[in-house]
């Protein structure tokens, strides 16, 4: 699940790469966010999916917990994914003009 995560933030980052240096038309607007649609669902089956542990005990037992670097990693993962799915959104309604 972790590889999962981390393909598809790189993929994500190449279509907000694309959507930003390009010009694009109404079709490839629509592409671009459906795209990105199916790697915020690829991204949050990985999180929803992942089976390793998610925190541990703090390094100065304080009594709080952190999360484990692969389950952050995941975290990182979903929130990019979904701020470009955002930003492609707002772009292709026009409320972001450029990018």
């Amino acid at each position: 699940m972790l590889l999962l995560a981390i393909l598809t933030g790189i993929l994500s980052l190449v279509n907000f790469a694309l959507a930003a240096n390009f010009p694009l038309n109404g079709f490839l607007h629509v592409a671009g966010i459906v795209a990105q649609v199916v790697f915020f669902g690829l991204t949050v089956y990985a999180t929803i999916r992942y089976r390793g542990k998610r925190n541990r005990p703090s390094y100065d037992k304080a009594g709080y917990t952190i999360w484990t670097l692969p389950f952050a990693v995941i975290i990182v993962s979903l929130l990019g994914n979904l701020c470009v799915l955002v930003v492609l959104v707002l772009h292709a309604t026009g409320a972001i003009p450029a990018l």
